[in-house]
């Protein structure tokens, strides 16, 4: 293994050196991901009689409206920055008191932030936004929508519109690199900075095709450049590889009743998550070639679950290279999902890095 990782460094290393042959090696991987999946996906009509295929018509999940003795309050606005349209969210806490925003990543929506807005609404004024493509917010079919640049100005209008200046913004996956982008076009607008298993830009395309590990873990990255398969993929025997991925390592993170949540947000018609993938990969806007170390200002604390099967660690030890404020907690045990595998280690390293901002 590390004789064929070695082989694959080089490789990469010669594909990376320009846009044109990153894009050609992107293409051929998307294919390549492609075919293998156009093969599994008749072998598994052939062997399931087509029943694989069956899908059953979901309702809107009791959690998602009252979790135990909790009522949550959802609300709607309309965009008028980045990509426009209608966004849903779920608010809980002291309205006067300081914004707490929590962005999702894929293949989440606001239910994944259930503990912290728990937890954190005693202080805070809590929101929890379904971003773009998921749930019940807007859910385009242009690429150009998805754009990582459309995506943060919808947060900075989204901010601006429930009437703060600012926000402790904290985000996981696709939501911390969105909450990165945000505190780098709009530094005013973040207080604090928590992301939670996620990349930072500046070495997104260093990690991608520099270390070979990393670009074999994220083989699905390529996959989902393909048209309509990684959707079909998803669905095939009711969802069944979103269910294995949501509960690696830790089985015991959701019940049924929550995944079944994540089956209806992932089954709404238009699901654009996997967008917000081929987006990164034809847009401009989301290059990370002149991201540097000085444009995130604000202070910063980085979580991350150190089992995680889709994000190298690499990335937790590069971070302190381009942020020069950063706090950095790992959670032993603990998958890409973080704040649903260990909500209480994930909850108290927030609370105690903005506390200690408090008393600095």
């Amino acid at each position: 293994m590390n004789v064929f990782h070695f082989i694959l460094g080089i490789v990469l290393k010669l594909v990376s050196l320009t846009n044109a042959t990153r894009v050609a090696f992107s293409l051929l991987a998307a294919g390549f991901y492609g075919n293998c999946a156009t093969i599994y996906i008749l072998f598994r009509i052939v062997t399931s009689l087509g029943q694989c295929l069956k899908t059953r018509k979901r309702v809107k999940p009791k959690c998602l409206e009252q979790y135990y003795t909790t009522k949550w309050e959802h609300c709607y606005i309309n965009i008028r920055g980045g990509a426009g349209g209608k966004r849903h969210y779920v608010r809980d806490g002291k309205r006067d008191g300081s914004l707490m925003l929590f962005l999702h990543g894929f293949p989440e929506f606001w239910y994944s932030w259930r503990h912290q807005i728990l937890e954190f609404r005693d202080k805070y004024h809590v929101v929890a936004l379904d971003q773009l493509g998921y749930s019940e917010s807007d859910r385009p079919t242009t690429l150009e929508s998805y754009t990582v640049n459309n995506l943060a100005e919808d947060v900075a209008d989204f901010i601006a519109q429930l009437g703060y200046r600012s926000a402790h913004v904290i985000g996981h996956d696709w939501g911390g690199v969105i909450a990165y982008r945000l505190a780098m076009i709009h530094p005013e607008m973040v207080d604090s900075l928590t992301v939670i298993n996620a990349p930072h830009p500046a070495l997104t395309r260093q990690e991608l095709f520099w270390n070979p590990k990393q670009f074999l873990m994220s083989w699905y990255m390529f996959f989902f450049q393909m048209p309509k398969l990684p959707e079909l993929i998803l669905s095939l025997d009711d969802y069944a590889v979103l269910e294995s991925c949501m509960q690696l390592p830790d089985v015991s993170a959701l019940d049924n009743d929550e995944m079944d949540a994540f089956k209806w947000n992932m089954s709404q018609p238009n699901f654009g998550g996997i967008n917000w993938y081929r987006a990164s990969m034809i847009s401009k806007s989301s290059s990370s070639a002149t991201v540097t170390s000085t444009e995130v200002k604000c202070p910063h604390l980085l979580v991350w679950g150190i089992k995680d099967m889709f994000l190298s660690e690499s990335f937790v030890d590069g971070v302190s290279e381009v942020v020069k404020d950063v706090q950095i907690v790992r959670i032993e045990n603990c998958g890409h999902f973080a704040q649903q595998e260990k909500p209480s280690k994930v909850n108290e390293a927030i609370r105690s890095f903005l506390n200690g901002l408090e008393e600095s």
